[in-house]
This record gives C-alpha cells, structure tokens and sequence, in this order.
C-alpha cells in the first residue's frame, strides 16, 4: 500500500509493472493532521498496458523486378504495424513510411538491380502511446534483368526436403543446361548463411546442406541464373 499526500486534483504515477491491474482510492483531508479526514472512496482498479512486441521471422518473398512482397507473424494485441523501405544501392532514397493492418505488404515501383532494406515495428494502440522499437533491417535485391519466374515457369522443378526441417536439408533440381548459376540461402534479416556458384552446369543437382547451427526461423533458397531468379520459402524448426 502505498500513502501519498496531494494538494493537486491528480497525479502521474510512473515506476509502475506493465500489464499489471492496480486498485486506487482516495480521501479530502480539511486539515494537516489526520483528524479532519473524509472517509475513503471507493476501490477504482486499472491495468496498465501490455507492451508491444516487435514482429518477428520478417521474411521478403515474390521478389520481382519492381516488386516484392514483406511479410512477418502476426504480433497478439497488434492495431498495425509500421513498415519503412528504402533503397541503398546503387542509390540510396529516403525512407518511406506506411501503416499496415496486416501482417503483409505488396511493395510496388521499385527500381530493378537495386539493393533494398526495410523494417517495421508494432503499434498497439490508434494513438501510437504504444508501440515497439523498430526491427534490425531486412535487405533483399531486385533484379537487374526484366524477367524473373517461379521454378515451374523455367522448366525446373526445385525441390527442398525436409521442409519444414530441424536442420539438415536435402535440395534437388535436373536442368538441361546452365551457363552459370548461383545457389544461396537467405535468413530472415537477408543474411547469407550458404552460398555456392556453378559454372557450366547441366544434369541433376543434389546438395545435402546443414544449416543445425542457424536459429530457427523463416529462410530463403534462391537460384539465380543470368536472366531469372527462382526462390522457394524454407522453415527451420
């Protein structure tokens, strides 16, 4: 019980334990003793806020020339989400800012070739007195070529078994020939965690890749090629 002496009709209590309730009462006092005292009021109760929590497994998908698309989970208590994007290279633009209500967000008039990041956090209440801090930036590129296609659409049919997995994954295509191409393995944050390039490929690829030592999480396996890029999405449980 805490006992506060005021000579103001209120107060700001602070030092308080988030999604706490708190029950509050109060009485006149007509003089500095405590003889000429009111009675008590009665019990009023609030709970104060429970804080907001950043999203998590953010993830960039449909990654298009132009285009791509953010997603991350759901964040309980959420009213939206404030999301940021902006380019670095080869030029680097402001930030622009939007506010989703969902758990997703299509990103459209985006420059092809270019190197982007983006963060978001959560806002729990419509007055913005409750929100988290932003997130560490998520980076994907776009493009540089004007087309990029799903697995099915270049005659390749990539295959990632076990998915979801515990760590170790099995990743499986047969193509006629490659010049070139470049298999990489993309967290969450847009971080590289395996990469391999080859050069005058042509057959069935197999690859047992080991990834027990990454966290848990939302992962990308691309394929990019001189004039295409295939991803698929991959759960690490």
């Amino acid at each position: 019980i805490s006992l506060n002496n005021l000579y103001l009709t209120s107060v700001l209590k602070t030092g308080l334990t988030s999604a706490t309730t708190y029950e509050w009462e109060i009485r006149s006092a007509c003089s500095s003793g405590s003889n000429f005292v009111s009675a008590w009021s009665s019990t009023q109760t609030f709970t104060t806020a429970t804080p907001c929590t950043t999203p998590v497994n953010r993830i960039t998908t449909n990654i298009g020339v132009t285009s791509a698309t953010l997603g991350w989970d759901a964040v309980s208590g959420a009213w939206g989400y404030m999301v940021r994007y902006k380019q670095t290279s080869p030029v680097s633009s402001a930030w622009t800012y939007v506010i989703v209500n969902t758990n997703s967000y299509s990103l459209t008039g985006l420059n092809s070739g270019g190197v982007y990041r983006w963060q978001i956090y959560t806002v729990c209440d419509a007055n913005f007195t409750n929100y988290s801090g932003f997130s560490s930036p998520t980076v994907f590129n776009t493009p540089s070529s004007s087309r990029i296609t799903s697995s099915e659409l270049v005659g390749i049919k990539l295959n990632i078994f076990p998915n979801p997995t515990r760590g170790v994954l099995n990743i499986n295509f047969v193509v006629e020939e490659f010049d070139k191409f470049e298999l990489t393995i993309i967290d969450a944050y847009g971080k590289m965690v395996y990469n391999e390039l080859c050069k005058g490929f042509s057959g069935e690829y197999s690859r047992k890749v080991d990834l027990i030592n990454q966290p848990k999480g939302i992962y990308m396996v691309q394929i990019r090629t001189r004039d295409s890029l295939i991803s698929k999405r991959l759960v690490l449980q």
